[in-house]
């Protein structure tokens, strides 16, 4: 007996219902049971189950065989979950092409064409924007935008638990999310979670970032943000959550905005930076560690080109070399300094001539000039996509990756995080890292639905 389902044991045979997402009941498709169904697949001379939450194992013939949920390892069977070089993104049977935007999530991941945005990987809480809701998909699976609104899809952002999309022609752009809804952010003006629905209070936005449990858009000039704010990162001048967008304050002239876990920074048309929210590791740049929950300046830092943010971190490109600049957590070596001591102020980098950067969970990486990608810090579960799970504190070459145009990570804790995708000058995306519930897009889950012997040493 697992946690929400149940296999049973006949004089003759094995029988089982109950939630099936991760192929528990060992049958396909993956779709709940509310009545047995037989078990066929299991190893022959079975003499017991054991049942996890979400993992089931028998014994046979004397061995242990286990199948469905390994995401930490629990299996003990086969590393299917790590994917340490970059590949297609997959309906499959053959890469996807004609991609416009890409963005990942805690533990899902979308594409965009001009028109149609498709998600895959987890899918409670709606966040795959299917209606009725998808089980988990290691393929992109079309999100119900309403067709009525029109115009093309301008980007895409996701935070931990949902997902959002900026669609419409230049003048008449409309934010769009689902997914989770709990602390109010998909702007919706409630806290219900729901398929595709509009953000309300947004006149024509021209950007979307989002963080773990909240979401901001640039609207002319100025940020509008909205939802969990527990740290200030709504930059309202309050810690209050609030379910639908409000400007933030004293910032009129941002260009581009960054969202991390819990803190938010706005690249400034001055080639300045504010940052506001949770500072408790440095990720503000301020020299201190104490939260804010109204925009500061970092002191000192002029000249900025680019800008991401990540869980307790912060990066930037300075000057036209496009030296990167990074501050905050640096644990796993996500500052990429060459070690692992926190800081609180901007450091400098052995990375130049970086034109973009993604900040992911304990990791960051950098889009080159000529479309190569270097990345550094974590790398338990190959999210720098050099073929190794060897972490780094100074940077490593994403493998096979040449042509690179755009690349995203998900600015949410370690557990999360930990995987990283790039569009292609082709129009092609390629992703690596930890394949949890099929979030690389690659037409192949970590999900292991035949009892698999496990590997003792």
């Amino acid at each position: 007996m697992g946690r929400l389902h149940v296999l049973a044991k006949t004089a003759t045979s094995y029988h089982g219902w109950g939630h099936n997402a991760l192929g528990q009941l060992l049958k396909a498709p993956t779709t709940q049971e509310t009545t047995p169904v037989s078990i066929t697949a299991l190893p022959a001379q079975t003499t017991a189950l054991f049942g996890g939450a979400g993992s089931m194992c028998a014994i046979a013939a004397g061995r242990a065989w286990c199948w469905a949920h390994d995401a930490t390892g629990q299996l003990g069977v086969r590393d299917l979950l790590v994917m340490p070089t970059a590949a297609s993104v997959s309906d499959g049977t053959a890469p996807l092409s004609g991609l416009t935007h890409v963005a990942v999530g805690g533990v899902h991941s979308c594409v965009a064409s001009a028109t149609v945005v498709s998600c895959a990987g987890e899918s409670s809480a709606l966040k795959l924007g299917q209606s009725p809701p998808a089980d988990a998909s290691a393929v992109p699976l079309p999100v119900s935008l309403p067709s009525a609104t029109g115009g093309p899809i301008r980007g895409l952002a996701l935070g931990g638990q949902f997902s959002c999309a900026l669609k419409g022609a230049d003048g008449s752009r409309e934010a769009w999310c689902w997914g989770t809804n709990g602390a109010g952010q998909l702007g919706t003006g409630t806290t219900t979670g729901a398929g595709p629905a509009k953000v309300v209070g947004l006149t024509d936005p021209s950007a979307l970032a989002t963080g773990r449990e909240f979401g901001c858009a640039l609207v002319g000039s100025t940020p509008h943000c909205w939802g969990r704010n527990a740290q200030g990162e709504l930059g309202r001048a309050t810690t209050s959550t609030y379910e639908a967008p409000g400007a933030v304050v004293g910032v009129s002239n941002a260009i581009v905005i960054a969202t991390g876990d819990a803190h938010t920074c706005a690249l400034l048309s001055t080639a300045e930076v504010s940052c506001w929210g949770h500072n408790s590791i440095g990720q503000l740049g301020s020299g201190t560690t104490g939260g804010v929950s109204a925009p500061a300046k970092i002191p000192g830092l002029t000249g900025v080109t680019h800008l991401g943010a990540g869980p307790g971190f912060t990066c930037a490109t300075v000057g036209a070399a496009g030296d990167v600049r990074c501050w905050g957590a640096n644990d796993a070596g996500q500052l990429g300094n060459g070690n692992t001591t926190n800081q609180s102020t901007p450091q400098p980098t052995s990375i130049s001539g970086a034109t973009a950067l993604a900040l992911g969970g304990g990791h960051a990486c950098a889009l080159l000039t000529g479309g190569t990608v270097k990345c550094w810090g974590q790398n338990a579960n190959g999210q720098l996509g050099d073929g190794t799970r060897t972490s780094s504190t100074s940077g490593a070459a994403v493998s096979g990756l040449s042509n690179a145009t755009a690349i995203t990570a998900a600015p949410v804790p370690h557990f999360y995080g930990q995987h990283t995708c790039a569009r292609r000058s082709d129009g092609s995306v390629a992703c690596w890292g930890h394949n949890a519930h099929g979030r690389l897009m690659r037409g192949e889950s970590m999900l292991i639905a035949t009892p698999t012997l496990v590997n003792i040493p």
